[in-house]
């Protein structure tokens, strides 16, 4: 799967620390770091920005509830407090920045599985200037068969290569 960006892997109260005191602009890549959700107080449903790992939290244990309240910026901790954004602009926001973050991440893939190939290319243009160096040899070694096994790549995106080298026949 996708690796967890860092912003997802702070404690709620370092994110709570380090969040901003004013929203991102949309497609900026730290947008992300902020979500949105719902008080559910009585005669409240106001939207309150809060960090993305604290809307995370939230989404996993809906019968917890949030309010306003439950907030850590003084300005918005409390029902009464006006919404930080009207709600079509919070949408409006939302998805901007969805797109925006699915373009990068979709380049980030790319961006992987292009240095997995460089390596394989490499790797593989090394194996064959090994084998064209015996032939230049007055006495080769004996024939003889090499495998080598590769393993390239990380944690998400694993790629095996077997080489098997047999000696050219005399």
């Amino acid at each position: 799967g996708p690796a967890i960006p860092p912003h997802m892997k702070l404690s709620e109260e370092e994110a709570w620390a380090c969040h901003s005191e004013s929203v991102w602009e949309p497609l900026a890549p730290e947008a992300v770091r902020d979500a949105w959700v719902c008080c559910e107080a009585p005669g409240c449903g106001k939207w309150r920005r809060v960090p993305a790992v604290v809307a995370a939290r939230v989404d996993q244990q809906p019968d917890a509830g949030w309010r306003c309240a439950d907030s850590r910026d003084a300005r918005f901790a409390r029902c009464d407090a006006p919404q930080e954004l009207p709600s079509d602009d919070i949408d409006e926001r939302v998805a901007l920045t969805n797109r925006a973050e699915e373009k990068r991440e979709r380049k980030r893939h790319l961006d992987r599985e292009y240095r997995i190939r460089k390596r394989a290319r490499v790797l593989n243009e090394r194996r064959m200037a090994a084998l064209h160096a015996f032939e230049d040899e007055e006495d080769p070694p004996p024939p003889s068969v090499a495998a080598i096994l590769h393993v390239i790549g990380d944690e998400e995106d694993a790629y095996v290569i077997l080489t098997i080298a047999y000696p050219a026949p005399r």
